[in-house]
């Protein structure tokens, strides 16, 4: 627990400031609904995050323990840019010493401010988003299709 502290600057004064687990779903839910609706296949939030299995599988399973198993219910597409690192990373094409997000936006001159707080790695993640999608529309200009 003392790295996880020392990763995300919180102290255990911080967390005893904390509201309970149950008062944190209700918040996202409350924001969720909000929103989303959850009945429509055509209303849901695009999740853009940089190595999202990891954020999903955590609100999947606090979803869970809180007695819901449709937090899909709110999601539709997921874009992770670590996807299409590794894609690229196993073709050889970007070459560094591992995927983690301050390193691959030192790769593409993407500044960051402080690793793993939640605002600066959202903005890193948004413009790296952008930035592999300027580089991948300009591969693909004339569109995909099934002859391509």
């Amino acid at each position: 627990i003392e790295r996880a502290l020392e990763i995300s600057g919180i102290t255990r004064e911080d967390i005893k400031k904390f509201g309970s687990p149950g008062e944190g779903y209700n918040a996202i839910l409350k924001i969720f609904n909000k929103y989303i609706d959850k009945y429509s296949k055509n209303d849901k939030f695009v999740v853009c995050a940089y190595n999202a299995k990891f954020d999903i599988d955590f609100l999947t399973q606090f979803f869970i323990k809180n007695g819901n198993n449709f937090l899909f219910s709110y999601f539709g597409e997921i874009k992770d840019p670590l996807s299409i690192i590794r894609y690229f990373s196993a073709l050889g094409k970007i070459k560094t010493e591992n995927k983690r997000l301050g390193t691959i936006c030192k790769y593409f001159r993407i500044k960051l401010g402080k690793a793993h707080d939640a605002s600066a790695d959202v903005e890193a993640t948004r413009k790296l988003d952008k930035k592999l999608g300027n580089i991948f529309s300009k591969c693909i200009d004339g569109g995909i299709n099934e002859t391509t």
